[in-house]
This record gives structure tokens, C-alpha cells and sequence, in this order.
């Protein structure tokens, strides 16, 4: 599992950040673990391998004393799109 790092902004507003693994990734989404949940719906950034992936949490889960979220990407908008 590679390490990644979770950046959001929480119910007030404050930014947050919060290292954790990747456990899956495809081309519409990506499953991490961190400690903290996020809510089903805040958007964030995944820093993984020097990428930043923006998207939206379509679910958390605890599991132990960590959360599983699965992310669903953000649309990339290619040049040829505009």
C-alpha cells in the first residue's frame, strides 16, 4: 500500500490534512485508509506519488480504528475538451 496524503476542509470551514495508505485506484476513484472519517460528499485532494487527485467522498467507513473511504475523481478536463 503506498502512503498518500488526505486535504480537506472540515464542517468549520478549517483545513485539514491527514496521512494515510491507498488501497485501490482506478480510472473513476480510489479507496483509502486514514485515521480520521471525512463526510460522505466534502471534496478533497490526495497527494499520492507527487499527483494531486481531486474528488469527493461517496463513503466512509470505520473499520478498527481506521476509516475507509472510497473517492470518486474529479472529471480531468483534457485540451482538446475547452
Amino acid at each position: 500500500m503506498a502512503q498518500i496524503e488526505a486535504r480537506w476542509e472540515d464542517d468549520a470551514g478549517i483545513s485539514r490534512i491527514c496521512r494515510g495508505k491507498l488501497e485501490d485506484v482506478s480510472a473513476g476513484g480510489l479507496g483509502i485508509r486514514i485515521t480520521e472519517p471525512i463526510r460522505v460528499c466534502a471534496k478533497l485532494v490526495i497527494l499520492w506519488r507527487q499527483e494531486n487527485i481531486s474528488g469527493t467522498v461517496v463513503h466512509c467507513r470505520q473499520i478498527g480504528q481506521n476509516h475507509m473511504l472510497g473517492i470518486e475523481r474529479d472529471a480531468v478536463q483534457k485540451p482538446d475538451d475547452a
